[in-house]
């Protein structure tokens, strides 16, 4: 998911494998057809990093990869609503 998700939260503060068990607990709980890894760039300097092995994480655990903006709301007339969320 977003930046706040588990998989990417583990790998941002413990790495490759802490993502991997974070993802292992998704697809335990949820199932490998109800979870993807979601990829998004925004130009920062580890985007491609970070993408790269999140990518690669998928097919061991076979879910599916989706390409997103990471956008929370439509438009600025929206984002009080979503930061309330």
């Amino acid at each position: 998911g977003c930046r706040k998700g588990a998989v990417r939260q583990a790998l941002s503060s413990d790495g490759p494998e802490a993502a991997k068990r974070a993802l292992a607990d998704l697809v335990d709980r949820f199932t490998a057809e109800r979870v993807s890894i979601e990829l998004t760039h925004h130009g920062q300097p580890l985007d491609d990093e970070r993408n790269a092995t999140l990518a690669e994480l998928a097919p061991h655990f076979g879910v599916g990869v989706v390409a997103t903006t990471g956008a929370h709301f439509a438009g600025p007339s929206r984002r009080r609503l979503a930061m309330a969320m």
